[in-house]
């Protein structure tokens, strides 16, 4: 195991195996791991990680982006942006108060206390968002999204798969949407959806503009 704290150089390299602790790194770092779980705390300076393994961090400052292969990705508050791009695994996430940006393919993301803008992009994935303040835009391909007690406006563009909104403990809407038809689904602050279906794909143009009542 590998621990380093109050570095007031940046960190840059390489490792493998075993496990990496960074905490408190003030200037800007760049790691590339295999095989190696990393865990970083309270960075401020911008930092990228590319792992094949387990990442871990909390209370950031930090311009962070990781890249996965496989693995999970474990955080919990930072108040810089946080770019996240990886091929299968896991993402878990707690109150992030700065900008968000998910992409990848054979994802589950779950996020909690989200406060700043979040963009995902995913492919064949299951997103769960609880509770966001802030915007989500979310565009996915054949896969589940689930978002309870959205209080900002956001929007789902969901090419097949299941979209579900929740408002407190009562759904305001969920369609099982076929994989053919792409679809948008428009959040405003009160919970108010609608929902474009699109048929593009066999040419006919705008299906409508539906409603659902309230619950």
């Amino acid at each position: 195991t590998l621990k380093a704290a109050e570095l007031w150089l940046g960190v840059h390299g390489t490792a493998r195996g075993g496990s990496i602790e960074l905490t408190k790194v003030k200037q800007a770092g760049e790691v590339s791991v295999q095989d190696a779980r990393l865990a970083l705390a309270e960075i401020n300076g911008p930092f990228r990680v590319e792992s094949d393994a387990d990442v871990q961090f909390r209370d950031m400052q930090s311009a962070l982006e990781v890249a996965t292969f496989g693995a999970a990705v474990r955080g919990r508050v930072n108040k810089g942006a946080t770019r996240i791009v990886a091929d299968g695994g896991t993402v878990f996430l707690e109150d992030l108060s700065g900008p968000l940006d998910v992409r990848g393919n054979g994802l589950r993301v779950q996020a909690t206390g989200l406060s700043a803008e979040s963009i995902f992009r995913l492919s064949g994935s299951e997103v769960m968002l609880a509770k966001p303040s802030a915007a989500v835009d979310v565009e996915t391909d054949v896969g589940e999204v689930v978002i309870e007690g959205p209080t900002a406006a956001g929007k789902v563009v969901s090419r097949g798969g299941d979209v579900q909104a929740w408002a407190g403990t009562r759904a305001v809407s969920a369609w099982r949407l076929p994989t053919e038809l792409p679809a948008q689904l428009d959040l405003t602050a009160d919970a108010t959806i609608t929902l474009f279906a699109i048929a593009a794909a066999l040419g006919v143009g705008t299906m409508g503009d539906i409603r659902p009542g309230r619950f």
